[in-house]
């Protein structure tokens, strides 16, 4: 998802700090914020309180009208990406594009990561992962593997499936 949808990072960098100005915001604020896009929680208040700044909020004033937004779909590209660290331990993943939620091969994707499982090193007991198929074929067959589990993160329009490991980095190529 290089440089599209789901590549995009959801943290401002501090290079573009300076072209967040009021105008800007404001902008952004037009195009993407309307009542039917938020939700409203309150906790510890009474609920005649919340429907008061509610109608305050979007009914008794001119609330930002919805606007039409362009919905563009993810597109996998896949990559590389390496990073130096402080932790110790050379954290690995590969992964590749898995089904949208709702898909119907979703569910074959979500079995697969049940049937791999996990598991750690430093794991025993019930509910340790000890007796997943990485943890009995990957971890427990390599003193130099920490941990590994497999993963799968559904989207409206994508997804990944992979495996995520950690092992000494001087063993993990």
């Amino acid at each position: 998802y290089c440089n599209n949808t789901l590549g995009f990072s959801p943290l401002a960098s501090e290079r573009s700090m300076a072209y967040f100005t009021p105008e800007t915001i404001r902008s952004f604020m037009l195009d993407h914020f309307a009542p039917e896009r938020m939700v409203l929680v309150g906790v510890n208040v009474a609920h005649s309180e919340l429907t008061k700044w509610a109608m305050r909020s979007f009914a008794d004033y001119n609330a930002i009208p919805l606007k039409k937004r362009e919905e563009t779909k993810a597109v996998y590209t896949g990559g590389d990406l390496r990073l130096e660290g402080s932790s110790p331990f050379a954290h690995v993943a590969l992964a590749l594009e898995s089904p949208a939620w709702g898909a119907p091969d979703l569910a074959a994707v979500t079995l697969l990561q049940s049937i791999l499982g996990g598991g750690s090193a430093t794991a025993s007991g019930v509910g340790g992962g000890t007796t997943s198929r990485l943890s009995t074929q990957v971890v427990k067959q390599s003193p130099y593997v920490e941990s590994v589990a497999a993963f799968n993160t559904s989207y409206s329009d994508s997804g990944l499936f992979g495996v995520y490991g950690v092992a000494q980095p001087d063993k993990a190529g």
